[in-house]
């Protein structure tokens, strides 16, 4: 990795170019038909609204080191996105990234582990080519090939016209409202991890990491709740959970909660790796996990995942429609890629989505190849729905700093 990038005036240039990662200011990025800005830029008062559509998908992992070096996924240029496009495609698409991305990612890796991802240029164009216009970074393998890799990210998304979300930060909070305006709408997005591989390590940009998972609201309340004046959607996407577990933590399931309360509509949680329970409380929607979207797992736990998909219209704060498309993770022709279900793999997702949402009151309906969420749930208020201490932002959790561009033996690395 070359020492250019560690060259402040090198960083300043990539500050500018990603505003993002700038301080709150007044910017506004049109990207296609969507414009991207800061979460203190004044509300933009629109004649009137249209419909809008969102989708959701869990984890995306383009490719893992293993002994004989980077194995990519796909291995070539075929599309891995092509049968399940039709289910992305929304006016906001919404991933988590899972992978950096580098223009040329080192043929091996410093420090011997299958942990360790990363993948080429050619992923931005996958996520492009399927629809994806917003990604989250906030995870626990966005420092995997150090500074340079989440660099080459920013400059990659930037290029396929991807807005990321979460992205560490040079100096500034990393917990910050990231603003799409499309069709009238304005959402703000909030990106976090619990979970990271690797000890912090003066440098580098800091990432938005709340170990705790207690501690979620009471570090994003006040953003939520300040944001609820300038926007119309509120979405919070966490990297959080043990792996392979069926159900939330409590606190999780609290935390998530808590944030609806504050004003967020939408919560899509990923890591475990598994597709959990999706509940309607109040006016919200929690994901507690939507699984892996594209990974090398191949229990048949691992594969079970989905797209959900909500709808807005205008003069409704909260989703008109919200349904999931069952998917399965196949492997063809050496690749792992995402399939509409049919037969037997469609009465699993399906069965699996609707039982374990059954413990949070939730209830989804088959309507031929999706489910549709039944907007009469009878709510779960028993816990999570109490007021909550909120602390101004600056006085959250901070990273002190993050990693050299070197690998340490003593890192603790999870999937």
């Amino acid at each position: 990795m070359t020492n250019s990038r560690k060259d402040t005036k090198g960083m300043n240039n990539q500050r500018m170019r990603f505003p993002w990662t700038l301080p709150f200011v007044a910017v506004i990025l049109v990207i296609d038909a969507m414009a991207v800005g800061d979460s203190k830029q004044e509300a933009h008062q629109y004649a009137d609204k249209q419909p809008l559509s969102m989708t959701f998908v869990g984890d995306i992992m383009f490719g893992r080191y293993r002994e004989n070096g980077l194995n990519r996924n796909p291995k070539t240029d075929v599309p891995i996105f092509d049968e399940v496009a039709g289910l992305i495609a929304a006016d906001v698409a919404v991933a988590n990234l899972e992978t950096p991305l580098l223009y040329q990612p080192p043929p091996r890796t410093v420090f011997p582990s299958d942990l360790l991802f990363a993948a080429g240029p050619w992923a931005g164009a996958q996520l492009r080519q399927a629809g994806f216009n917003v990604v989250s970074m906030a995870n626990n393998h966005v420092y995997d090939m150090r500074q340079e890799g989440i660099l080459d990210t920013l400059d990659i998304l930037d290029k396929n016209r991807i807005v990321p979300v979460g992205a560490p930060m040079f100096k500034d909070s990393p917990f910050r409202v990231v603003t799409i305006e499309k069709k009238g709408w304005r959402i703000g997005f909030i990106g976090v991890t619990g979970l990271r591989n690797s000890i912090d390590r003066p440098g580098m940009m800091r990432l938005p990491y709340i170990p705790a998972e207690r501690d979620v609201p009471i570090v994003l309340g006040p953003i939520v709740q300040e944001a609820k004046g300038t926007h119309d959607i509120i979405v919070v996407l966490i990297h959080w959970g043990a792996s392979d577990m069926d159900y939330p933590s409590q606190p999780r399931v609290d935390a998530s909660r808590k944030l609806i309360d504050m004003g967020a509509q939408l919560i899509i949680g990923h890591h475990p790796h598994v597709l959990q329970g999706i509940e309607k409380y109040k006016n919200g929607i929690i994901a507690h996990s939507l699984g892996d979207f594209i990974f090398d797992k191949i229990l048949d736990k691992h594969r079970l995942t989905g797209v959900l998909r909500a709808w807005f219209e205008p003069g409704r704060p909260t989703p008109r429609k919200v349904v999931f498309h069952p998917v399965v993770v196949v492997r063809s022709e050496g690749n792992f890629k995402p399939v509409p279900t049919r037969g037997v793999f469609y009465r699993s997702v399906s069965e699996r989505l609707r039982r374990l949402s059954q413990r949070y009151r939730t209830t989804w309906e088959p309507k031929g190849d999706r489910l549709v969420l039944s907007m009469s749930t009878v709510q779960n208020n028993d816990r999570g729905a109490h007021e909550t201490r909120v602390i101004p932002a600056q006085a959250g959790i901070h990273v002190k700093g993050s990693l050299d561009s070197r690998l340490r033996g003593n890192d603790r690395f999870l999937q």
